[in-house]
């Protein structure tokens, strides 16, 4: 074949080019390294497990190649004899963002998305949250840097061969052109659906680069180029939810027995419900919230929801009964909007409401938010006394945050308090050397360290309930206690699976990923355990009949009431009162036997919590509470 170009010297110069060991290696390198750390991020996350040569792992492999053809053709083309130095930026770039996504998915359960990325400096794990979620085989996210830069530093001696550009972008487009039918190709042949639902499906099936640029692109349509003004059809779908909601049958079990009292309602940080009724060697983890479920309702089968938000999208389910946003925290992304929330509603009947956590202010933008959704004080980090002695973990320890806050509420007229605890913040490494409770054979472990610190937060519930009980508050006020979210990313849960007695699957992952929610006031039946399944979605519902009012907006239902128990996960998965479905798997199990169901079996359900989370995700992103609807 003849050269196209320069009388054959640019086809010369690649060919001299591909020759070159040097030049080659550097390629072989760049691709090389690429491809075993973007696989090795998908698997070591447990996004794909098994061969590489099965579905999806196939695709996702062969997507992430195209896509490297795709970013170096892109380097081809812009750069000329500065190429190998772009392309080395570009893998250092993306090396930092592949750090962040590990970190981000070892906690979080997903990758990081953009709106997370544009508040890293205000959401990112402490220190030593870092220093726990990596590992030591995550060198190789960095294996072939050195590599690069000794090639490079070699290519100083024989320089780099310019290339003109009309050749450049010849085979630059070519090489794009088959990039990006590969890519499109595989995106056809993917559960296009899924990708509004499950961010982690993506990463599974193209990758986790092509995660990113799908995460960009959703970005940019629903910020920039979606209409945010609510449709016609965006009403009908809300409104057609809310009337089909309001027909479901239920009882009226307990409405308005806590009418007119306090409320006071405490967030417990990383508490999950296997710590209640626990031992280690004869001694009892949590005794005074065990103590406390011999007066209460006790619901066994409660499920956190919370999406990128974590903590604050545990408060925002927890006031709002809306889903956190698919992507980001809605305290970031939507703080704007109107909302039906339980401050707002209780302010309407007289009441004070506070919302009390001992962190900085600007953190998840909580100063924002809790205006947004009716709180009238906010007590932060500076409000309180903060003696050396007394700080646990975060900031203040939550013996002391506990009692101080309730010196601040006005007693003489009803109150909602909103309490955040703090200490029990993973990755619980300040209570390693803390004697108030021997962990066992777990000493010394992460697991042992978290067994401390909540049996350090149940000592602070325990002087907290004898204080409200000095006060005469303690029958006079409607409790809820609940837990926010997970205590350890998976592949940190090896101690906790051991102390449970249970494997390793993503089955027995989710069924045991479930939060206390403890509710206390006279005349509820003691003692009892109510097996229905739900979420915080539920809780404002659940309070809202207990105290006699209405919550027509709310998208959660009354877990004294309804006879239908179930949990919608924000990444997609979800957990009815029989069966669990996973997401990442695209597989329902029996949640007794484990027996893997027949698609017809769930069908139906999971087109019916799909159009949930749609007209949860559309009144976020519309602001449809700041329109009139037709909703009773």
């Amino acid at each position: 074949m003849k050269p196209i170009l320069n009388n054959g010297k640019a086809n010369l110069n690649i060919n001299i080019e591909i020759i070159e060991p040097q030049k080659a290696l550097y390629w072989i390198a760049f691709f090389a390294g690429f491809l075993i750390k973007l696989t090795y991020f998908n698997y070591s996350v447990g996004l794909n497990f098994g061969s590489i040569l099965t579905s999806p792992n196939s695709r996702m492999f062969i997507s992430t190649f195209f896509f490297l053809l795709l970013v170096a053709a892109i380097v081809f083309v812009l750069f000329n004899k500065k190429r190998y130095i772009a392309l080395l930026v570009v893998d250092v770039l993306i090396t930092i963002l592949l750090v962040a996504d590990i970190l981000y998915f070892r906690y979080y359960r997903c990758p990081i998305t953009l709106p997370v990325l544009a508040q890293i400096s205000l959401v990112a794990p402490a220190g030593d949250s870092i220093n726990v979620l990596l590992n030591p085989t995550d060198v190789i996210l960095i294996l072939e840097i050195p590599v690069l830069l000794r090639l490079l530093f070699l290519f100083r001696k024989s320089g780099v061969k310019s290339i003109p550009f009309p050749t450049r972008l010849v085979t630059g487009v070519l090489v794009a052109a088959i990039s990006i039918g590969a890519l499109r190709l595989f995106y056809k042949n993917s559960d296009i659906p899924m990708f509004n639902y499950d961010r982690n499906y993506v990463a599974k099936e193209l990758g986790i680069l092509y995660f990113h640029v799908h995460d960009v692109q959703a970005y940019v349509n629903e910020n920039i180029l979606t209409n945010k003004v609510l449709t016609k059809e965006d009403k009908q779908l809300i409104e057609e939810f809310y009337a089909n909601k309001s027909k479901v049958p239920k009882t009226d079990n307990y409405h308005g027995i806590a009418q007119g009292k306090n409320l006071i309602m405490m967030q417990l940080e990383s508490f999950q419900a296997f710590l209640l009724n626990r031992e280690i060697d004869g001694r009892e983890i949590t005794p005074n919230l065990n103590k406390l479920l011999k007066e209460s309702v006790f619901f066994e089968n409660f499920h956190y929801q919370v999406g990128g938000g974590n903590t604050s999208d545990a408060e925002f389910l927890s006031n709002n009964s809306l889903y956190p946003a698919q992507q980001g925290a809605v305290y970031f992304r939507y703080p704007g909007n109107t909302y039906h929330s339980l401050p707002k509603l209780l302010k309407k009947q007289g009441y004070d409401t506070y919302v009390f956590h001992a962190y900085h202010p600007s953190f998840w933008n909580r100063a924002n938010m809790y205006k947004a959704v009716g709180f009238d004080k906010f007590y932060s980090s500076g409000d309180f006394i903060t003696p050396a002695e007394e700080i646990e973990g975060w900031g203040l320890g939550d013996k002391s945050f506990l009692l101080q806050s309730l010196e601040k509420i006005d007693k003489s007229k009803p109150f909602y308090s909103f309490m955040i605890t703090l200490s029990s913040h993973y990755a619980y490494g300040s209570f390693e050397d803390n004697d108030e409770f021997d962990v066992g054979e777990y000493e010394g472990t992460t697991f042992g360290n978290y067994i401390k610190a909540a049996h350090y937060v149940d000592s602070a519930i325990g002087g907290f309930l004898e204080e409200l009980k000095k006060q005469g508050l303690y029958d006079n006020t409607l409790l809820v206690f609940y837990g926010d979210h997970h205590a350890f990313p998976k592949d940190k849960s090896e101690d906790m699976q051991h102390f449970l007695g249970i494997d390793d699957s993503e089955f027995e992952w989710l069924k045991y990923q479930k939060v206390p929610l403890i509710i206390h006031y006279p005349g509820l039946k003691n003692g009892e355990v109510m097996d229905i399944t739900g979420g915080q979605i539920d809780i404002l519902p659940t309070v809202a009949n207990l105290m006699g009012f209405e919550v027509p907006y709310a998208m959660g239902k009354d877990l004294l009431n309804s006879e239908e128990g179930y949990a919608i996960l924000r990444g997609g998965s979800y957990i009815t009162d029989s069966y669990i479905y996973i997401s990442n798997l695209g597989e329902a199990f029996d949640k007794k036997t484990g027996r893997k169901l027949e698609e017809k079996e769930y069908e139906k359900d999971f087109e019916r919590f799909e159009k949930e989370l749609e007209v949860s995700d559309t009144i976020l992103h519309k602001n449809a509470f700041k329109y009139k609807l037709n909703i009773n």
